[in-house]
């Protein structure tokens, strides 16, 4: 079983700044901190990007692999 996670990142190669379960809460979010931008900053902000990361639930062995530190996440 996998779940998608959003990411979005504000500052081009800085970290991450938030995530949530859906792409258009990611983008609502990007549009108002691009807007909060504009108006403290007085600028256009640069690149705003999304992530999506798939993750997948582990199955028993592989769980056990990790706690025995015989595989990573």
């Amino acid at each position: 079983m996998a779940i998608t996670a959003y990411a979005y990142q504000v500052n081009e190669g800085g970290a991450l700044n938030g995530f949530a379960s859906s792409i258009e809460e990611v983008a609502e979010t990007l549009r108002q901190a691009r807007s909060e931008i504009r108006l403290e900053d007085g600028h256009e902000p640069g690149t705003l990007s999304i992530f999506a990361f798939d993750l997948i639930k582990p199955d028993l062995e592989q769980l056990y692999a990790v706690l025995n530190q015989d595989a990573d996440l």
